[in-house]
């Protein structure tokens, strides 16, 4: 085995440009190309173990991929990528998909400045989120009840469940 091409010939004897008589033996060694080797199964192990177990068969760690399992220990691998028993050239690197815990809690801030405010609660909401404190001011730019500030930005990663503070447009 050979890190270069299978069937590239990697020596040969006489060497290249040798003058030789017509007939004679020339001998080659072929590459047989990288040496193959399965993936171990990696599943149900901690990121920790599966990284050792993969280093053990002369493989590398690619990337890692996060799911959300409430049936699976958090940090633990899902599965591989390729599979387990899959064979790949020795070196290669082998992706991980580990859970990263319960299903996802959080959610995000979407933007409901300028909106009225039942328009506003109906989003803040539709968002797993909830209105918290709104406080009036006067604007005599804005129709009453319009969305003037909001607590949170827009894209702010948020647990479910949080209250968002709102300044809505009042006329006198």
């Amino acid at each position: 085995y050979s890190p270069g091409q299978e069937g590239i010939i990697l020596r040969q004897y006489p060497v290249a440009g040798t003058k030789v008589k017509s007939g004679r033996t020339i001998k080659v060694v072929i590459s047989l190309g990288k040496k193959m080797i399965a993936i171990p199964d990696v599943a149900g192990k901690s990121v920790r173990q599966a990284m050792l177990d993969l280093e053990t068969a002369g493989l590398k760690l690619g990337e890692i991929a996060w799911a959300f399992a409430d049936t699976i220990p958090e940090r633990v691998v899902v599965f591989s990528y390729p599979a387990a028993g899959t064979e790949i050239p020795i070196g290669s690197p082998v992706n991980l998909m580990v859970n990263r815990g319960r299903a996802s809690t959080f959610t995000y801030m979407p933007n409901v400045v300028g909106m009225p405010l039942s328009e506003a609660t109906k989003k803040i909401e539709d968002k797993s989120l909830r209105v918290g404190v709104v406080t009036y001011r006067t604007d005599e730019n804005y129709l009453p009840e319009t969305v003037l500030e909001q607590s949170e930005a827009e894209g702010s990663e948020l647990d479910v469940g949080t209250e968002i503070d709102l300044v809505v447009s009042s006329v006198e």
